[in-house]
């Protein structure tokens, strides 16, 4: 609330046109993304226990798979039929919003971000199944709202796309992130059991790992999915990689993903 207050007084302030405010403005949301994305989400797989995770991996596939097409579906008959975005007005112009424009914007809300309720549920004392059970619904929500949002967008900008076409984006954004995700993380961990008690070197290795996981994700000729990319890097790293951590190294790393 108070970054949204500070944010609308600078707009409206005479300080909106400090040249380094125009810069800023003008920066592609791409960019934001690119620098933002991997930190928030490597560390939050990277944090979450291993052992309860897959304990409750059945209820976080229900919560980000049926669930969240469930929520995208309700919003978007809520949008076409509630809000009447889908009827004509009185004067008999079209509809403002169609059903595939609906459905994504169902898609782009729906993905829940978490983080301020993980950490109240902390500050609260609540049973860390809860917990994690919420955090890993978050982290596997962005795989399937973003399934979804890619396949509107383009039957919004007029492609119709054949099953065999949405089933092959499907599967490569449900699958090459995490392939991709496993394989860097293999490498990460074998290159951390060959460090002994270097942490800057370690937190490091972590960071360059993870954006690069991203990276690479996202490209062009890839097209997977970074943020499945990067919670499977973080569960794999999480799960193969602490054991072999010096104390001082994994105190060293947390604190440096903490501060990210």
């Amino acid at each position: 609330m108070l970054i949204t207050l500070v944010g609308a007084l600078l707009y409206l302030s005479p300080l909106h046109y400090v040249p380094a405010l125009e810069v800023f403005e003008s920066l592609d949301v791409h960019i934001i993304m690119m620098i933002f994305i991997p930190p928030l989400i490597f560390d939050s797989a990277f944090s979450a226990d291993w052992y309860l995770f897959q304990k409750q991996f059945g209820k976080i596939i229900l919560l980000a798979v049926p669930v969240l097409g469930i929520c995208v579906a309700l919003t978007a008959v809520g949008m076409f039929y509630g809000l009447q975005y889908g009827f004509p007005n009185e004067k008999g112009t079209p509809a403002t919003l169609t059903w595939a424009q609906c459905i994504l914007f169902g898609s782009i809300i729906s993905a829940t971000d978490p983080v301020s309720v993980v950490a109240m549920l902390k500050d609260l004392g609540a049973s860390k199944r809860l917990t994690t059970t919420i955090e890993g619904e978050s982290l596997l929500n962005d795989g399937t709202a973003m399934v979804i949002f890619l396949v509107m967008l383009e039957i919004v900008e007029g492609i119709t796309p054949q099953w065999q076409f949405i089933l092959l984006k499907f599967v490569r954004l449900a699958l090459g992130g995490p392939v991709i995700g496993m394989i860097f993380g293999w490498i990460l961990v074998t290159w951390l059991k060959r460090i002994n008690k270097q942490p800057v070197l370690e937190a490091n290795l972590t960071i360059v790992i993870s954006y690069l996981v991203f990276f690479v994700c996202e490209h062009e000729y890839v097209q997977a999915s970074g943020i499945l990319g990067l919670v499977t890097l973080g569960l794999y790293v999480s799960h193969y990689g602490k054991p072999h951590l010096h104390s001082e190294s994994f105190l060293a790393i947390r604190t440096i993903w903490s501060y990210i």
